[in-house]
C-alpha cells in the first residue's frame, strides 16, 4: 500500500509525461524556419518549465471551501446590516425619550410631562399644545359647557369646591379646544420647512428661516405682550421683504394657508363634570384614564372604533363619562344631542354599570344615567346615558331602524360574541354609514351616529379584518391592563377526572400556606360549585365570634413546617366525607406541589389520621381530607410562567405577607367564608361576593364562568382554574338535537380567568392542567354563540326588519348556509314564511312583534285564531297560553334533586332523604297532559301562593326563574293587549262585522285574566293544540315500548330501574325516547310534541313532551302535510259554521309520510266552490229567505254541484256569475249585495218557471235584509 506522498509523486510524473507528449505533437507551422536570414537565438537546453497541475478537490475540501465562501458572504452582509442600523439608529437625545414598559399606565406628574415635552421639542418631534409650552391665543372654535376654566382644572378644583353635577353653558376656552388647530399648523410648517431646505442652501437663507421660525413662534405665543406682538409683526414684514428681494418663497406660507382653512376643522365640545376628590382619586388609578385623548381623537375622526382593553381597565364605566365630557348626550349641541347607548350581554352587568356611573357622577339612577333591561326600566326624561341589554336595543331597532334617539352606541363585551351583539354589529355596520349619508343632506334632520366596539380580549380580527362588516378598517385603540403581575402555575399532569377534588386540595394548600387574599375557583356547573362550597364550609367552618388572639401565620392554621404536625379538627373528624358523588380520584391531586419560591419552602409531608377511620379509608379519602392535603412534597410537579408585570414585585409582595412556616401556638384553624356564584343564584346571594369577608376569615368564591367577564370581584389574589365549562352544543345536521358537555375552555377564557388575580395586587393563578395540554388542546377563542344555536329567531327578526336575503347579512362570523336553510324550513313549518317565496307572512309579522321565540309566539297566535273561530274554551285559554309561553321561554323552575349538595352539618343519609323529599314535591306538580303543563301548573300555584319565597324553598323550586316567568307573563299580556286593541280598531274602521270586533274586545279582556287555578278540560285541549302548532316540526309517534335494563346493580336514588319509551320523530331518522321522569311515562300516548331533544349518554331524550291528537296536525301544521286531490266521496259541501266550501282529503304527515285521518279543508278549485255554494244558496241553507222557492225550481238545486249538471244553461249562468265575482261564501255575497242589490236576480229567475211571480220585490227585499244582518252580526 503506497503512502499518500508516493501517490502524489506518481501523479505528478504522469502529468509531466503527458505534457511532453503534447509538445511533441505541435504542428510544423509553429516551428521556426531554418532557412531564414536571421536565425533566432538558441535557447539553452535545460529542464522544461514545470506546469502545476489543477488537481480536483475532494468532497471534504469542497465542503470547507463552501463554508469559507459562506462565512465571507455573511461577513459582507453583516457589515452592510451594521451600516444600515447605524444610519437609522437613534441619537442620544432621541434615546432619552424612550420609557420603560413598567411605567406604562402610570400617571405622570406635571413636571414629568413638561420635561418629556421639552426633550421631544429638542429632538425635533411635535409637542402636544395642551402641555402649555407654547400657549395659543383664545379661539372661538371651542364650545364649552362647565364651571371651571378647563377639564384638568375642574378636576383639581372639584376636591376643594365639593360640588357635583353638570353645569350650565359658558364661554370659557381651553387648550383642548385648540388641539386640532395646533396639530395642523405643526404638520404644515414641517412640510414647508422641508421644501425650503431642499430649495435653499445658502447661509443667508438658513438665517432667514431661523429668524422667521422664531418670529412665528413668538407670534403664536399667548404670553407675548402687545409691544412684543407689534415688533414681531414688523420683523415678519421685514423678513418677507428680504426673501422677496432674494427671489425666495415667503416663509410661513403653510401656516397662513392652514389658518385660512381653519373654519373646516371639527368643533370641540367640552362639558365640565365635577366629582368628589375620592372619586377622582379612584378614577386616576384606572389605566384607561391615560388613554382618554387617544380614544376621543380616534372617535372624532372615525365613525367606528374598536377599543381593546382587559377586564378591569375601566372601559365600561369611564368611556361613557368621556363621551359625556365631550358633549354627547347634551341637548345644547345639536349634532350630539342624542342619547349615549351602552349595551351589555347580561342584565346584571347593565344594572351594576349604570349604578356605578351614576354614583361617580353624583346622580341618582334614572335621572341623567338610566338603564333598561327586560322587566325593569329606570330611564328619566332628562336621561343622557342609557345602559341596556343588547336585546332591548334590537327591539328599539325594530321600531326605529335608524336609531334616531341615539348619537353614539357602545357595544360592550363584544368579545363574548353573543347572538344579539352579533346581530347588532351587523345592523349598525349599515346604519352608521346611512346616518352619515343622511346627515350630509341638511334637509333630512338626521345627525351622524358613532359606534364604539369594546372588547376585553385581543380578538379584534373579527371586527377589523371583516370587509363585509366594515369596508373601511376601523382603528383599534389598545388600553393597557392594571400593572400587577400574575404568576401562572401549571400542573405537570392534567387532572382529567376528579378536578373538583383537585380544586379542593389546591384551595386547602393556598389557605394554609399563602398570605391573605381572596380565592376565586372556577368550576363547570352549579352542582360542582355547591359540592365544593359544602366541603369547604365543613373543613373550615365560619366562626360566629372573632378570635381575640391574632393568628401568627395569617390564614395558615396548624402550619406544616419541618418538624411540625398540624392539629386535628374534632368537628371534621366526626363527619366522614361523602365520596359517592365525586368519582375517581387521581394521583396527581396528592402529588402536586406549590412553587418553593412563593410558598416559603414548605416541603414537609405529613400523614393525618382521623379518629374512627381506618388507614384504608383515610387513603381513599385523600382528596376531601380535612387535613391530609396540608403538606407539600418538594417535587417538580409545577412550572411557573409570569404573564404580567415584573417578577421581582411578586417576591417583594410576598415578603410583606405574614411569616410562613410558623406553627400556630394553639393550632386554631383560620375559618373560610365560602360563597357560591352561578347564574341561577338569587340576587341577594350574588351580591355577597362583593362584600368583604368577616375579620379573620379568608373569602373563597366558587363560581362558574359567570365570574369570567363583566364582573370585577374585589380582593381576589388567587385563582384556581379547573379549565372546564359546561356548554350546550347542537349536533351536526341541524336536527335540533342538543347535548350538554363539560369541555375545555379557550385560551382567551383562561387568560381572562388568570387576570382576575391581578386586579388589586400581585397574584397567582393555579391551573389544574399542564402547559402542554393548554397549548395543544385548548382552542384560541370560544366559538361565537351564533354558531351553536338555533337560528329561526334570528331569521324571523331579520325578515321583519326587511332583510330579505338573510344569507347576505353582514355578520362578524359567517353562518353556514345549511343552518340558515334549516331555520327557514322551521319558519315555513310555523307558517311564518311562504313555502315558495320565503317571504314573511302576515302571521310571521305578528309573531315577530312578540319578544319571545317564534315557537312560543306561534303557540299564542294559535289560541287567538281558535278564539276568533269560536272554538270552545279558546277565549279562556288565552291567559293560560300567555303564562305557558312565559314558562316555556324561561329556565326550568324545578331544582334537580340530584344537584342538591350537602348543607352545613348534613350527612349522606340526610342528603338522600332531602332528595327524596324533592322528588315527592315535584311529583305533586306533574300533569298527565305533559311536561309543559307541569311548568304551567307550577306557575299557577306559585302565583296563587302570593309569589312566596318560602313556597319555593319548601317545594325545591327556583324562585328567580318563577319571578322571571311572572314578569314575562305580564309583559306578554301587555303587548298582546295593545296588539289586539289595534287589530279591533282596524276591523272597526274597515267596517267588518261587529262580532269580530267584539271577539277582539273579549280577547283583550281575557289577556289580563288570572292563572291561579288549574285549567279546565276544554282550556287544556286548546293549549295542547297550541303546542302542536308551535312545535309542528317536533312531533313524534310511538313505535313500541321498551324496557332498558340498568347497568349491573345500578339504581337511582328512589331504587327504581330506568325505563324509556321509544318514539320516531317526524323529521329524524333516529329514534328518540321519552324519559322515565316525564309525566307521560305511565301512559305513553301515541302522538306527542316535544320542545327539545337532549342526548344523554347514547340516547336522545325528549324534553317538554305533551300529548297531542293526530287529527289536529292537518289544521295547525298544514305546511308539513301532503294533501291528496279532493275526494269524490263524500262530495264537497258548504259548511255554515266556517262559511267555506270544504272538501275531504287524504293526508300524509312529515318526512316519514305518516297517514293521518281524512281532513276537510277549503276546496282548491274555485269553480267547484262556486257550484257547491250555488247549490246551498238555492236550497235556502245560506239565506232562509230563499227556502220557500225550493219546491218551485224547475230542476233540483243539487244539480248545480253535480258534474252532469254543468252543461245545463241555468247552471252555467249561475255558477259563472258566482265564479266571476269570486264568491263562494255568505260573507262575500252579502258584501256584493250591499253594493249591487240586483246581483244574481236574473240568474235565480232562470231556475223558476217562466212568467212566475214567486221572486217578488218584497221577497228580494227580505233577502237583502238578511244579508245586511249577516254583515252586522
Amino acid at each position: 500500500m503506497r503512502s499518500k506522498r508516493e501517490r502524489k509523486r506518481k501523479a505528478t510524473s504522469s502529468l509531466r509525461q503527458k505534457g511532453a507528449k503534447q509538445q511533441a505533437l505541435v504542428p510544423f507551422s509553429s516551428v521556426p524556419d531554418s532557412n531564414a536570414p536571421v536565425l533566432p537565438e538558441l535557447v539553452k537546453a535545460g529542464s522544461p518549465a514545470e506546469v502545476e497541475p489543477h488537481a480536483s478537490l475532494s468532497k471534504a475540501q469542497q465542503r470547507k471551501l463552501k463554508q469559507v465562501e459562506a462565512a465571507a458572504q455573511q461577513r459582507g452582509l453583516r457589515h452592510q446590516l451594521y451600516g444600515e442600523l447605524e444610519k437609522h439608529s437613534l441619537t442620544q437625545e432621541q434615546a432619552c425619550l424612550l420609557q420603560g414598559s413598567a411605567s406604562r399606565g402610570a400617571k405622570a406628574t406635571r413636571k414629568q410631562e413638561l420635561a418629556h415635552a421639552l426633550k421631544r421639542g429638542r429632538a425635533g418631534l411635535p409637542v402636544d399644545s395642551d402641555l402649555g409650552l407654547h400657549q395659543s391665543p383664545a379661539s372661538s372654535q371651542a364650545l364649552y359647557v362647565g364651571l371651571g376654566p378647563s377639564i384638568s382644572q375642574s378636576r383639581n378644583q372639584s376636591s376643594q369646591q365639593g360640588r357635583q353635577g353638570i353645569a350650565q353653558p359658558s364661554t370659557d376656552v381651553t387648550a383642548a379646544g385648540l388641539r386640532s388647530q395646533r396639530k395642523g399648523i405643526t404638520s404644515d410648517s414641517d412640510a414647508s420647512d422641508a421644501a425650503g431646505s431642499a430649495a435653499e442652501s445658502s447661509p443667508t437663507t438658513q438665517k432667514l428661516d431661523t429668524a422667521c421660525g422664531h418670529a412665528c413662534r413668538t407670534a403664536d405665543s399667548g404670553l407675548a405682550t402687545t409691544a412684543a406682538a407689534s415688533r414681531t409683526v414688523d420683523m415678519m414684514s421685514a423678513l418677507k421683504q428680504c426673501r422677496a428681494e432674494l427671489g425666495l418663497p415667503a416663509a410661513g406660507e403653510g401656516q397662513l394657508k392652514h389658518t385660512s382653512q381653519a373654519g373646516t376643522r371639527v368643533t370641540t365640545r367640552v362639558v365640565h363634570i365635577q366629582r368628589p376628590a375620592a372619586i377622582e382619586e379612584s378614577r386616576s388609578q384606572l389605566p384607561i384614564i391615560g388613554q382618554e385623548q387617544e380614544i376621543m381623537e380616534a372617535l372624532t375622526h372615525h365613525p367606528v372604533i374598536v377599543l381593546c382593553g382587559e377586564t378591569g381597565c375601566g372601559k365600561t364605566t369611564q368611556v361613557p363619562q368621556f363621551l359625556l365630557e365631550s358633549g354627547y348626550g347634551c341637548r345644547n349641541f345639536a349634532e350630539r344631542a342624542g342619547l349615549i347607548g351602552v349595551t351589555q350581554p347580561r342584565r346584571l352587568a347593565a344594572i351594576s354599570s349604570a349604578q356605578r356611573v351614576a354614583a361617580e357622577l353624583g346622580h341618582k339612577v334614572g335621572s341623567s344615567v338610566g338603564y333598561q333591561v327586560r322587566y325593569d326600566r329606570q330611564v328619566g326624561k332628562n336621561c343622557s346615558l342609557k345602559f341596556m341589554t343588547d336585546g332591548i336595543l334590537l327591539r328599539e331597532m325594530q321600531q326605529d331602524f335608524l336609531l334616531r334617539r341615539y348619537s353614539i352606541i357602545i357595544i360592550d363585551e363584544a368579545h363574548e360574541r353573543s347572538l344579539n351583539s352579533d346581530i347588532l354589529l351587523g345592523m349598525l355596520s349599515r346604519i352608521v354609514p346611512l346616518r352619515q349619508k343622511m346627515a350630509s343632506a341638511a334637509a333630512s334632520g338626521v345627525q351622524p351616529l358613532r359606534l364604539v366596539i369594546m372588547s376585553a380580549t385581543l380578538r379584534t380580527e373579527d371586527f377589523v379584518a371583516n370587509r363585509r362588516l366594515f369596508p373601511q378598517t376601523p382603528p383599534v385603540v389598545h388600553v393597557p391592563a392594571r400593572q400587577f403581575p400574575v404568576t401562572v402555575h401549571f400542573n405537570r399532569r392534567t387532572e382529567l377526572h376528579d378536578y373538583v377534588g383537585a380544586a379542593f386540595a389546591k384551595v386547602c394548600k393556598i389557605h394554609r400556606q399563602l398570605p391573605p387574599g381572596g380565592v376565586l375557583v372556577f368550576l363547570s356547573g352549579q352542582r360542582e360549585v355547591q359540592e365544593l362550597v359544602t366541603h369547604l364550609r365543613q373543613t373550615f367552618p365560619e366562626k360566629t365570634k372573632p378570635t381575640a388572639k391574632p393568628q401568627l401565620s395569617g390564614f395558615a392554621a396548624g402550619k406544616v413546617g419541618k418538624g411540625h404536625k398540624p392539629a386535628s379538627n374534632p368537628t371534621a373528624a366526626t363527619q366522614p366525607a361523602d365520596t359517592s358523588q365525586l368519582g375517581h380520584k387521581s394521583e396527581a391531586v396528592a402529588a402536586e406541589d406549590e412553587d418553593a419560591g412563593v410558598t416559603g419552602g414548605l416541603d414537609a409531608a405529613e400523614s393525618i389520621d382521623r379518629p374512627g377511620q381506618t388507614a384504608e379509608q383515610s387513603h381513599q379519602d385523600v382528596a376531601w381530607h380535612a387535613e391530609g392535603d396540608d403538606a407539600l412534597v418538594e417535587t417538580d410537579e409545577e412550572e411557573d410562567v409570569v404573564v404580567l408585570g415584573d417578577p421581582s414585585l411578586i417576591a417583594a409582595d410576598a415578603d410583606k405577607g405574614p411569616d410562613q412556616g410558623k406553627d400556630d401556638e394553639e393550632g386554631i384553624r383560620a375559618p373560610i367564608q365560602a360563597l357560591p356564584l352561578y347564574a341561577l343564584l338569587p340576587a341577594a346571594a350574588q351580591a355577597r361576593v362583593f362584600q368583604p369577608a368577616p375579620p379573620g376569615h379568608r373569602q373563597v368564591i366558587v363560581a362558574t364562568n359567570v365570574a369570567e367577564t363583566s364582573l370585577t370581584i374585589p380582593g381576589i389574589r388567587y385563582v384556581v382554574d379547573a379549565g372546564r365549562a359546561k356548554q350546550r352544543l347542537l349536533e351536526e345536521g341541524h336536527t335540533g338535537m342538543a347535548r350538554f358537555e363539560v369541555r375545555w375552555i379557550s385560551k382567551a377564557s383562561a387568560e381572562q380567568r388568570a387576570g382576575r388575580a391581578g386586579r388589586t395586587g400581585p397574584g397567582h393563578c393555579y391551573r389544574l392542567y399542564s402547559s402542554a395540554h393548554y397549548n395543544d388542546t385548548f382552542p384560541k377563542h370560544t366559538p361565537p354563540e351564533i354558531l351553536n344555536t338555533a337560528l329561526e329567531g334570528v331569521v324571523l327578526l331579520l325578515k321583519a326588519m326587511a332583510v330579505d336575503k338573510v344569507e347576505n347579512f353582514p355578520l362578524p362570523t359567517s353562518v353556514e348556509p345549511s343552518a340558515l336553510a334549516a331555520a327557514e324550513r322551521c319558519l315555513v313549518a310555523l307558517a311564518a314564511l311562504h313555502p315558495d317565496t320565503r317571504a314573511l307572512t302576515q302571521l310571521g309579522t305578528s309573531m315577530a312583534a312578540l319578544p319571545i321565540s317564534p315557537r312560543h309566539a306561534r303557540m299564542i297566535h294559535q289560541v287567538v285564531a281558535d278564539a276568533e273561530a269560536g272554538r270552545k274554551g279558546a277565549q279562556k285559554a288565552l291567559s293560560y297560553a300567555i303564562a305557558l309561553a312565559a314558562a316555556l321561554d324561561s329556565e326550568s323552575p324545578f331544582v334537580r334533586p340530584d344537584s342538591l349538595a350537602r348543607e352545613d352539618g348534613e350527612d349522606a343519609q340526610a342528603l338522600r332523604a332531602r332528595r327524596r323529599k324533592a322528588y315527592a314535591a315535584h311529583a305533586a306538580f306533574t300533569s298527565t297532559a305533559g311536561d309543559a303543563m307541569s311548568a304551567l301548573r307550577v306557575l299557577c300555584v306559585y302565583e296563587a301562593a302570593g309569589c312566596s319565597e318560602q313556597f319555593c324553598r319548601d317545594n325545591f323550586l327556583h324562585a328567580r326563574n318563577l319571578r322571571e316567568m311572572g314578569a314575562a307573563r305580564r309583559q306578554l299580556a301587555r303587548i298582546l293587549s295593545l296588539n289586539l286593541a289595534s287589530a279591533a280598531g282596524r276591523k272597526s274602521i274597515a267596517g267588518q262585522r261587529s262580532s269580530a270586533v267584539a271577539a277582539h274586545d273579549a280577547l283583550k279582556q281575557a289577556v289580563g285574566g288570572t292563572v291561579t287555578k288549574d285549567p279546565s278540560k276544554s282550556v287544556l285541549e286548546c293549549l295542547r293544540r297550541a303546542i302542536a302548532a308551535g312545535w309542528a316540526d317536533q312531533v313524534a309517534r310511538r313505535v313500541h315500548a321498551t324496557f332498558i335494563k340498568p347497568k349491573s346493580g345500578t339504581e337511582d336514588d328512589e331504587g327504581r330501574s330506568s325505563r324509556a319509551i321509544r318514539y320516531r320523530a317526524c323529521c329524524l331518522e333516529e329514534d328518540v325516547y321519552l324519559h322515565p321522569s316525564s309525566g307521560l311515562a305511565k301512559t305513553g300516548p301515541q302522538w306527542i310534541a316535544y320542545t327539545q331533544l337532549l342526548r344523554s349518554g347514547k340516547r336522545p331524550y325528549m324534553g317538554g313532551a305533551t300529548s297531542i291528537e293526530a287529527h289536529w296536525l292537518p289544521e295547525v301544521a298544514a305546511p308539513l302535510c301532503t294533501f291528496s286531490e279532493p275526494l269524490l266521496e263524500p262530495p264537497p259541501l258548504w259548511d255554515q259554521l266556517q262559511d267555506r266550501v270544504l272538501a275531504r282529503h287524504e293526508v300524509r304527515y312529515g318526512g316519514h309520510a305518516w297517514p293521518l285521518p281524512h281532513h276537510s279543508r277549503l276546496h282548491p278549485d274555485m269553480r267547484q266552490r262556486s257550484a257547491t255554494f250555488a247549490a246551498a244558496l238555492l236550497e235556502g241553507r245560506v239565506f232562509p229567505a230563499l227556502a220557500g222557492l225550493k219546491a218551485h225550481y224547475v230542476m233540483p238545486p243539487s244539480m248545480a254541484a253535480k258534474p252532469e249538471g254543468q252543461g245545463i244553461g241555468r247552471v252555467v249562468e249561475l255558477v259563472a256569475a258566482l265564479q266571476k265575482a269570486g264568491c263562494s261564501s255568505a260573507q262575500k255575497l252579502a258584501q256584493i249585495w250591499r253594493n249591487q242589490p240586483a246581483f244574481l236576480r236574473p240568474e235565480l229567475l232562470m231556475w223558476l218557471p217562466k212568467h212566475s211571480s214567486l221572486l217578488t220585490d218584497s221577497m228580494w227585499s227580505s233577502l237583502m235584509g238578511e244579508s245586511q244582518e249577516l254583515l252586522l252580526s
